[in-house]
């Protein structure tokens, strides 16, 4: 019997079994990765957060005021609430130690005042931020909002 040119059913099912798996092995991965992307971009941001605050009160001569609503921290002018200088949404996984409410005050000269909710988790103002993994970074603030990061 002689054989038609072309592939088998059975042959043309285990390419497409095979092709699956790495599908979904590389959609896993690329949620992983982004992910871990997004965890990096906060990271960046956050420790940037207290500078840029501390720089705007000096370059506006107005007093600023960092709060935690929720999932966000929000940068704003202490005289006008509602007019905000800077935002940052905590991203899904990530918990960051810091109370909800008003966390510290940024003054003209570029100097930065906590208030007594501000915690203190590694040696003066300073908190953690912990990831869905379990990695936890202490984020410890200067009073001139510089932030050194270290892991406890």
């Amino acid at each position: 019997m002689k054989r038609s040119p072309g592939f088998t059913l059975l042959e043309l099912l285990v390419v497409i079994a095979v092709l699956a798996i790495v599908l979904a092995l590389t959609a896993f991965q690329s949620r992983k990765i982004e992910a871990h992307q997004t965890e990096s971009a906060f990271y960046a941001s956050l420790e940037r957060l207290f500078w840029e605050a501390s720089t705007a009160a000096a370059s506006r001569g107005r007093t600023l005021v960092l709060r935690r609503d929720g999932d966000r921290l929000i940068v704003r002018l202490r005289t006008a609430p509602r007019t905000i200088i800077r935002e940052l949404e905590i991203p899904e996984g990530v918990e960051v130690a810091l109370p909800e409410g008003s966390l510290a005050v940024f003054t003209p000269p570029g100097r930065v005042r906590f208030r007594p909710a501000f915690p203190r988790a590694c040696q003066g103002p300073s908190f953690t931020v912990t990831t869905g993994q379990g990695t936890e970074r202490c984020y410890r603030v200067s009073l001139i909002g510089e932030v050194e990061v270290t892991n406890p």
